[in-house]
């Protein structure tokens, strides 16, 4: 008998290590995605805060602007006077 052993004698050793790694894989998969969606969650936090900002910048810049032309039209009426 010689002592070399064929892929049968392995087959079973092979299907599990196969399927380990697999699992391995989609585990590791799973961290990704799930890390990514932390990572999209905080940069869509810190958008939103650009944006309200934004939109609180707009609003004095348009209350100013709004501010300026009732002195005017003020200002025009009682110059008439």
């Amino acid at each position: 008998m010689s002592d070399k052993k064929g892929i049968a004698y392995y087959k079973d050793r092979i299907i599990i290590a196969s399927f380990v790694v697999v699992v391995l894989g989609f585990g590791a998969k799973a961290v990704l995605l799930s890390d990514q969606v932390k990572r999209n969650k905080v940069t869509i936090e810190k958008l939103t805060e650009k944006l309200e900002d934004a939109d609180l910048k707009l609003l004095n810049y348009r209350l100013g602007k709004i501010e300026e032309n009732v002195d005017k039209i003020v200002t025009y009426i009682f110059k008439d006077e």
